[in-house]
């Protein structure tokens, strides 16, 4: 149970982290283009 909870914890951290770094090279190339 608690093995399960740590594997899909590592799961949500990196889709979290990819999540940001897609924001923020959304965001830099939104930048760019103005």
């Amino acid at each position: 149970m608690i093995e399960k909870g740590r594997v899909l914890g590592g799961i949500y951290l990196t889709g979290g982290i990819a999540h940001l770094i897609r924001f923020i090279t959304g965001f830099t190339t939104d930048m760019s283009n103005k």
